[in-house]
């Protein structure tokens, strides 16, 4: 195969599956690969001018395709600078495709089907366990034995555990684990009961937002927990205006120097699923962000708590105390407004707020069609899901 240097493991597979399809029914995988969807619509695949691809314009689904840096004209050009080559050298029944079509479509079943297997095998196509849909409240999961030999394959100690053995090993030398040796499977494990006539749904990770399933899977869910809007930090500069004589980068390492000082006073910022302003922190999460349920990231409130600060008293710099009570004043003000209670004005919670109409209309204005209000916005949404 390739260089496994120059290519990812998702194209080296994606190559594997071509070569199998292109075998047709002498390949000993044709019965699964004859089962396989003809189109799956990735947004990797997208066409460039597509009215899709305009749909995604300033979303988090643009951010992850720039990402992963796949595309149809990328995605060509490693067909026909490095695969297409490559199967040419081959003694085949076939004759390899100049177009690069096929393999986009053997892309598409990689990315949007392949399982994470071990150090050793990597990525693969596994089947029975594609078979099921992803679900936040899966009734399945999938397990293996990661920790393999990356050399080898063995799951039990080998040569290579031996710091003096030779390192120098290249793809081309590696070979599997032998037939019998170890337990070479992977497993299905369940999670809920799961009853006659149940549609049983899989997993494909925990933290996966919209943005990666449309981007890799080729499907949203009707609604995500994990979905962001995450906020660049060319994006604060471009949007807030920032206290005069700061820099953005000393604001950050300011961010960064309180939130650590906060955990070790007071813990996590916010720690109860039921807080109504700030969202849960993740461990070492330092992004800036609103989450599915408008929730702010505590990075973002830190930053934009900082900012009001410094704007209102340009000599006084906040410390962990002084905005752990201003987020308790900001909570119990929220709270109150919630519950249609009268409210205390205050400017510090006015100007976070400004700041994040800010940061959301200017990222509004570099979407398309920014001109659409909620309304349209949902019954587009209703027309897709329903």
């Amino acid at each position: 195969m390739p260089d496994s240097g120059t290519i990812s493991d998702i194209l080296l597979l994606a190559a594997c599956v071509l070569h199998e399809q292109l075998l047709e029914g002498s390949s000993p995988w044709a019965p699964y690969l004859a089962l396989m969807p003809q189109q799956v619509g990735v947004a990797a695949l997208w066409e460039a001018n597509s009215e899709a691809t305009r749909w995604i314009k300033g979303t988090e689904v643009e951010k992850e395709l720039i990402s992963i840096g796949a595309s149809p004209v990328i995605l060509s050009k490693c067909y026909l600078d490095t695969i297409f080559p490559y199967l040419k050298t081959l003694t085949t029944p076939y004759i390899p495709p100049t177009s690069p079509e096929p393999f986009l479509h053997a892309y598409s079943l990689v990315t949007s089907r392949a399982f994470h297997i071990d150090a050793f095998h990597k990525i693969a196509l596994v089947p029975l366990a594609d078979l099921f849909d992803h679900q936040e409240a899966n009734h399945v999961h999938f397990e293996s034995d990661d920790f393999v030999c990356p050399i080898c394959g063995s799951f039990a100690q080998c040569v290579h555990d031996d710091d003096a053995a030779d390192s120098a090993h290249s793809r081309r030398d590696l070979q599997p684990p032998v037939a019998g040796e170890g337990d070479d499977a992977v497993d299905l494990r369940s999670d809920l009961p799961i009853e006659e006539g149940d549609i049983v749904y899989n997993t494909y990770g925990a933290t996966l937002s919209n943005a990666k399933l449309a981007t890799e899977y080729g499907f949203a869910l009707e609604a995500n927990s994990n979905d962001t809007i995450e906020f660049t930090l060319a994006d604060i500069e471009s949007s807030l205006s920032l206290p005069v004589g700061t820099k953005l980068g000393d604001l950050v390492a300011e961010v960064q120097q309180l939130q650590a000082q906060w955990v070790s006073i007071f813990g996590p910022l916010s720690s109860q699923e039921d807080d109504e302003l700030v969202c849960q922190e993740q461990d070492r999460d330092r992004r800036f962000y609103l989450d599915a349920d408008a929730h702010i990231s505590p990075s973002l409130w830190l930053l934009l708590a900082i900012a009001a600060s410094k704007n209102k008293h340009s000599s006084h710099n906040p410390t962990a105390h002084s905005l752990q009570q201003a987020l308790t004043r900001q909570r119990q003000r929220f709270d109150s407004a919630q519950a249609g209670e009268e409210a205390s004005s205050d400017s510090a919670t006015s100007t976070i707020a400004s700041a994040l109409v800010q940061l959301c209309s200017a990222r509004r204005a570099r979407m398309y069609k920014p001109e659409l209000d909620s309304a349209d916005i949902l019954e587009m949404a209703e027309s897709v899901f329903f």
